[in-house]
Formats: C-alpha cells, structure tokens, sequence
C-alpha cells in the first residue's frame, strides 16, 4: 500500500524588504537657525501600499559627529492624510552654521530589517559682528520712569536719576543695558503694548551713558507678558499643564504675528537712536 499525503500550505503575503521603497524630503535645502525642518517620510511596500505600525527614528550629524538636543531620540509619526510619517526637527540652540545630515532609520519586521535614508540640509544665520574689548555691563531692570524716581548716591549726596552711571562705575562696568520693553497686563492695550516708562527714559538714559564713556544697550522683553494672565493684548498665549489642567500661562506663541510686529516696532525704535550701541532681545 503507498502513503497517500497531501500538503496544505496556508496563504502568507510576504513583502520583501528589499521591495520597500524609501524616499525622504524636506521643502527646502536652506533653513535658518531657529527654524524647525519638516520631514516626510513615504514608506511602501508598492504604489499606493503604505508600509504602517513603524517608528522612524531621526538622528542628525555634523560630518560625523551626532547633534545632541534637549528632544533626544527624535521619532516621525504617520499621517493617514499624507499616507506617510511626518515630524519637524528642530535645530539646537545656537548651532554651528552650515551642512547637516539628517538620518531616518525605520527598523522592520520585528528590527530583523532596516530601512535607511538620508537628506542634506544647510542651517545658515547672520554672523555676529566680533567685539573689539570684553563687556563688563550693569543691568537695568525697571518698569518705573527712572527720570521721575531718582536713586541715591553710592557715595553719598543728592538723589539723582544720573546716579545710575555712578553705581556703574562704582561696579566697574563699561556697559549699561537697560529693559526698554515691558508689557504688563493692565497697565497696557492692544495697540500700545509697551509700558511708556521704558521708551520715554531709555534715550535721555543712553546719552547721558555715551556722555560718560559708557556703551549703552536697550532689551525688549520678548515673548513674556507680566502681571495677572487678562489675555487683553490680542495675543495668542501658550498652554501650560498644571495640576491635571491646561491653562493659558503668560508666554505669547513665538508664531503670534501681532506680537512680532509689536517688537520689530520697537526695536527699530531702539536701534534709530545714535546713543544705541546694543539691541537685544529677552
């Protein structure tokens, strides 16, 4: 008698990972310091076949070496919209300027496979102007006229708003730098965001600095708003996570337009005037 067998093989859809196709892009080659790069990663098994349930993992160089940030590992997600994984590196603060490489690796099957891809970007910025002697500066922080309220004498005499300068010599200072820019919730509106103390005292302040040998610099208080959160000034707050709530705290988004404008206004104000030496922002 002869054995009789037959074999029954179930249906098994196997992709071969050598048939995956990987492409990577970015909208542009060139971004500038502080922009964030977005990526988007297609990923298929064939056209129209979107390779899904992976974790692209990102990881940036410079030449060789590995860029660090505060993110760590940094992962794409997929969008069902795009049929792709998509996600926004950001640049370090303050980083070298020029090529970076940015590496996607998407492990597959269980990380038995890897899927590589690779993108040139050019991170680009103005270059800063070098300093000719160290800065050795005193702060000024007031959201009061210094001209209306006088300070003492550090070495004794008349109360005087000019004793300022005689504090910073006493210091040893070369430099004076003062907080222009405050916005204070209901000291200020909408369309005049800026406490009048600061413009109205820093000119009469930064000649009287020149006339006395001094380097003088006005800040803006950029993307804080002080006092009790009214959100009156027509700007867009950010959410904060508290106590197992979401509220709105006293940081203004750094996409809010009305309030890049606000700032640009007063820095041109501030950098117009020849007494200026410095223009920062806070």
């Amino acid at each position: 008698m002869k054995l009789v067998f037959a074999l029954f093989s179930p249906l098994f859809i196997i992709h071969s990972v050598n048939a995956a196709t990987f492409s990577l892009s970015t909208p542009k080659r060139d971004y500038l310091r502080y922009e964030l790069v977005p990526l988007e990663a297609k990923i298929e098994w064939s056209p129209g076949e979107p390779v899904t349930g992976v974790v692209p993992v990102v990881k940036a160089y410079r030449g060789e070496r590995l860029v660090q940030n505060s993110m760590g590992e940094f992962h794409l997600r997929y969008d069902d919209s795009s049929r792709a994984y998509t996600g926004g590196w950001p640049i370090p603060f303050n980083p070298e300027l020029g090529e970076y490489r940015l590496e996607v690796t998407v492990p597959l099957q269980s990380d038995r496979f890897v899927l590589q891809n690779s993108i040139e970007i050019e991170v680009s910025g103005k270059t800063l102007p070098s300093i000719d002697t160290a800065i050795c500066a005193m702060t000024i922080e007031a959201q009061t006229d210094l001209i209306e309220n006088p300070v003492s004498n550090p070495l004794g005499g008349r109360w005087d708003w000019r004793n300022y300068l005689r504090w910073a010599e006493l210091l040893c200072a070369n430099t004076i730098l003062y907080s222009v820019g405050w916005s204070v919730e209901g000291k200020v509106t909408s369309e005049e965001p800026w406490l009048s103390a600061g413009p109205g005292t820093f000119g009469k302040l930064a000649e009287e600095a020149h006339k006395n040998g001094f380097k003088f610099g006005g800040w803006i208080g950029s993307f804080l708003v002080w006092g009790k959160p009214e959100l009156g000034l027509g700007y867009r707050y950010c959410w904060e996570y508290e106590d197992g709530k979401l509220r709105r705290n006293h940081h203004v988004s750094l996409n809010d337009e009305k309030r890049i404008k606000d700032i640009a206004k007063l820095a041109r104000k501030i950098d117009a005037d020849p007494n200026v030496d410095y223009v920062g922002f806070d």
